[in-house]
């Protein structure tokens, strides 16, 4: 196991912020209704309050840090459980491999990528996207698994390619499922993942 550190710090400390938030959200504004938010979690416009993804405001009240702060936001329990899973299992694992440092890095420029995205392809939706900066770890993998498969024939030989990109999806399409919950950023997951594997 070649790692530079042991244990995900920043992974930890993302999981507690984004549980933290979640639970401060639900005491103040409350759950919604299973029908308006099957993710068990606030109402939408809690969302909004707290920081979600919201072009008019970004632009028109030059609320530039809503460029970061969805990455905090979680539509509900179930996304966050699931959420938390990925980033204290892979995630933190892919921490533990690069370094604090670099995960840092690309996990920041992913969350600030996927919000431009997402502000993009969809200016009038108000949205969340947690699991979006965790597309652009992932992204990230996928462009080290390609250009060492490309480059070094030691780790193609190995079968450690087949081993990490086996992995790295499981992650990926658990962290997709969630696209569909209400108010999550579809389109924030492409760009986080664009901007990660382009990192």
């Amino acid at each position: 196991e070649n790692t530079q550190q042991e244990h995900g710090y920043l992974a930890i400390l993302l999981t507690l912020t984004q549980t933290l938030i979640l639970a401060a959200m639900m005491a103040f504004c409350g759950a919604a209704p299973l029908k308006i938010n099957w993710s068990i979690g606030p109402y939408p416009d809690a969302l909004s309050e707290f920081g979600a993804k919201n072009p008019y405001l970004m632009i028109e009240m030059k609320e530039w840090w809503r460029c970061f702060t969805p990455q905090l936001l979680n539509t509900g329990v179930v996304q966050l459980l699931c959420n938390a899973y990925v980033q204290l299992e892979t995630a933190a694992f892919y921490e533990r491999e690069w370094g604090s440092r670099r995960w840092g890095i690309i996990y920041f420029c992913s969350a600030v990528g996927s919000t431009i995205v997402a502000s993009i392809l969809d200016p009038n939706t108000i949205g969340v996207s947690s699991s979006s900066a965790l597309m652009g770890i992932f992204g990230a993998k996928l462009a080290e698994i390609l250009t060492l498969t490309i480059f070094d024939t030691f780790y193609r030989r190995d079968g450690a390619a087949f081993q990490h990109l086996g992995g790295t999806l499981c992650s990926l399409v658990t962290v997709c499922l969630f696209c569909a919950a209400p108010h999550n950023d579809w389109s924030g997951h492409i760009g986080g993942l664009a901007t990660g594997f382009f990192l």
